[in-house]
């Protein structure tokens, strides 16, 4: 972004040179249940309507659910299944799809004050129309894994470091659509 964007997106005067990729406006519902004192179960659902200056046959509309169970076997130790089902549409019938998933994280306090966060997810993705060029409906399975550590005892004006890396693959039965990608990712944060 040059410095003209961003002067006139901080001036406040245009967007006009300010390039943005994509907005989503939209409800979202959730529910947090008290099942025990060791278990808690978490919906949600967002409604979004999505639109994409620069490629307008993605504009259209998501419907993201989800539903989590968590157990906490002690205050240092907690696991939470969670499963998902999402719906994209769009203008083009080719970018439109239904996503299932589930996923598993680990949440565990370690020595020396650092917490670890071990997640893992698959999701499964079918879309509605058939690609022009590949002739076929495009079919993906995407498996993420994230590992998250964070040093919760050491104090930066009253925020904790934490480092993140995250994993993905990404399997179609499109060529085009097959990658592997690696994130790593540092920030601090801190409970409200």
């Amino acid at each position: 972004m040059g410095s003209q964007s961003f002067g006139h997106f901080f001036n406040g005067t245009a967007f006009e040179n300010f390039d943005l990729n994509s907005y989503a406006v939209g409800p979202r519902v959730s529910m947090q249940k008290q099942l025990g004192p060791k278990d808690q179960l978490n919906a949600s659902s967002v409604f979004e309507f999505r639109t994409n200056p620069n490629s307008p046959e993605s504009d259209g509309t998501a419907s993201l659910n989800s539903l989590a169970w968590t157990h906490a076997f002690n205050e240092s130790l907690a696991v939470t299944l969670g499963v998902g089902v999402d719906r994209v549409t769009a203008d083009a019938d080719t970018m439109a799809y239904w996503t299932r998933s589930a996923n598993l994280q680990i949440y565990k306090e370690l020595p020396a004050g650092i917490t670890t966060t071990l997640r893992g997810e698959a999701r499964f993705s079918d879309f509605d129309a058939r690609h022009p060029v590949f002739g076929s409906a495009r079919e993906d399975t995407r498996y993420i894994g994230t590992v998250r550590l964070t040093k919760r005892d050491f104090d930066i004006w009253g925020y904790a470091p934490v480092l993140e890396y995250t994993y993905t693959r990404n399997d179609s039965n499109q060529d085009l659509y097959q990658f592997d990608s690696h994130a790593v990712d540092f920030r601090l944060t801190k409970d409200f």
